[in-house]
């Protein structure tokens, strides 16, 4: 029978579209390795089976080739044409890279966390020696701030109770001046 052209017309059948599906994906992805030889393009495919399954393809890891895409204006690349809406698949696109960049922050959070408690569990720091970084969210620093002002209360309070404790247990003393100005901390002569 031999090979012939075929007419592009949707198909219904299930299982016809599935085998269509992924002969196809397997040439385009062939023909994207060879244009990425030819032209040491950069080259990411994105695509969601019939059945909702997503493949991919790229000469390098996808998220940087997508993220390149989506942020065009760091690379000065002149943006594409916009035909006014987008599609499903960039819609699609997008939301993936949001979710990466979601996940990248919660590893990063997690890594200071990790980095933390290490540190608490070696004595060698105090959680409010922690670096603050410029990418630590308004809900964090409200959270760092109000931990503190809790500390700071409790210290309030401790002083508050030694002082008067400190008062009942040297009302008996009587003090001698030695010529100590303790307020400046220095001697008076």
């Amino acid at each position: 029978m031999g090979r012939h052209k075929i007419p592009i017309e949707h198909i219904n059948e299930k299982s016809k579209k599935q085998v269509t599906f992924s002969k196809r994906r397997q040439g385009i992805f062939s023909k994207a390795t060879e244009l990425s030889k030819l032209t040491g393009a950069d080259i990411a495919i994105i695509t969601f089976s019939p059945g909702g399954r997503p493949f991919t393809f790229s000469n390098k890891p996808v998220e940087s080739v997508v993220h390149r895409y989506l942020s065009q204006d760091h690379y000065n690349i002149p943006p594409l044409v916009n035909t006014g809406s987008i599609s499903e698949e960039e819609r699609l696109v997008r939301q993936y890279m949001d979710e990466i960049r979601v996940l990248e922050e919660v590893k990063k959070r997690e890594k200071e966390i990790q980095k933390a408690k290490r540190m608490r569990k070696e004595g060698s720091g105090f959680w409010w020696e922690a670096e603050i970084s410029c990418e630590t969210s308004l809900v964090e620093l409200e959270k760092i701030r109000d931990a503190m002002l809790e500390v700071k209360s409790k210290i309030d309070k401790r002083v508050e109770k030694m002082s008067t404790i400190d008062d009942c247990l040297w009302d008996d003393v009587e003090f001698i001046d030695d010529g100590y100005n303790w307020d400046e901390h220095s001697w008076l002569n």
